[in-house]
């Protein structure tokens, strides 16, 4: 993949590589959100979401290349105190197919450097492969994650520029205008250095991440950000497929790397509680 000449070296690189090793495995451009949590449950059945988790990394390993988190999901493992869930994901993952998956969490974190430097060391100290931020908060905001993903085996970071909700169209109406977008983008690729203060210790660090985060339900966006800024330069992952709108295919005919899918694959009538019901959904992975 071209993406790695401008990677190598850098910190995501890990990142990249295990997902090219997943996806040659696989064929699968797919990646799954494990969305699924304890929200409107009981904290008692943390242990039951978690197994139900389990069954959907075992039912769709050989057909994706990853796996997204998202933050109901973490707090769901660590009620259940299942604090190594995301190797046991990776090994369920590898029993299947051989090799790992890429497996990041999407919290967007969006604090101040000191903070997101503490959060994001303690994520990757779990598992994760990546972790996303806001860049929009501030370049020292994101640089502090690249500082906590450098001291971690070189993890990745994955800059939320533009989102798929309704919302975020009037945001960006009434807050900032499609330049701020588009400079949020060219400083994903490394153009732009930053002097970063984690406590008493001040970083010269070059503003970059492994991926960035694209709308599967706009997909001219994403096109544009493609054609114009990103080209073969970093993975673009998209997100909302199904529930938000886009059709499976939408966004890497735009020029995405992957799409995220999950309530579109695991949700329906008979929930998921059952082995029965998750390898049914598995059809919608390939």
């Amino acid at each position: 993949m071209p993406i790695q000449e401008y990677t190598k070296g850098q910190v995501g690189e890990k990142f990249l590589d295990t997902f090219i090793k997943a996806y040659k495995t696989t064929g699968s451009p797919i990646v799954i959100n494990l969305d699924h949590n304890l929200a409107e449950k009981r904290l008692e059945d943390s242990e039951e979401v978690i197994q139900e988790l389990e069954l959907i990394v075992e039912a769709t390993a050989e057909h994706v290349s990853g796996y997204k988190l998202n933050f109901q999901s973490l707090l769901t493992f660590l009620i259940a105190k299942r604090l190594k869930f995301v190797l046991d994901v990776k090994e369920i993952y590898k029993a299947k197919t051989g090799v790992e998956p890429v497996v990041w969490l999407d919290q967007k974190l969006g604090d101040i450097p000191n903070t997101n430097f503490q959060a994001a060391d303690i994520l990757y100290k779990l598992g994760f492969d990546a972790v996303q931020v806001l860049p929009l908060i501030g370049p020292d905001c994101a640089g502090a994650l690249q500082i906590a993903a450098e001291r971690n085996d070189r993890a990745g970071v994955i800059h939320a520029i533009n989102m798929t909700h309704d919302g975020y169209k009037e945001a960006k109406q009434d807050y900032f205008k499609d330049e701020v977008i588009d400079k949020l983008r060219e400083r994903t690729l490394g153009t732009y250095t930053y002097p970063v203060k984690i406590g008493k210790e001040t970083i010269t660090t070059k503003i970059r991440a492994i991926g960035t985060i694209e709308p599967a339900n706009r997909p001219y966006e994403l096109f544009d950000g493609y054609k114009r800024i990103y080209n073969d330069k970093i993975m673009i992952i998209s997100i909302g497929i199904g529930t938000q709108g886009a059709l499976p295919g939408s966004a890497l005919y735009a020029g995405a790397t992957c799409e995220g899918i999950g309530r579109f694959i695991f949700n329906g009538v008979n929930g998921i509680n059952s082995q029965e019901n998750i390898t049914k959904k598995r059809i919608y992975a390939n």
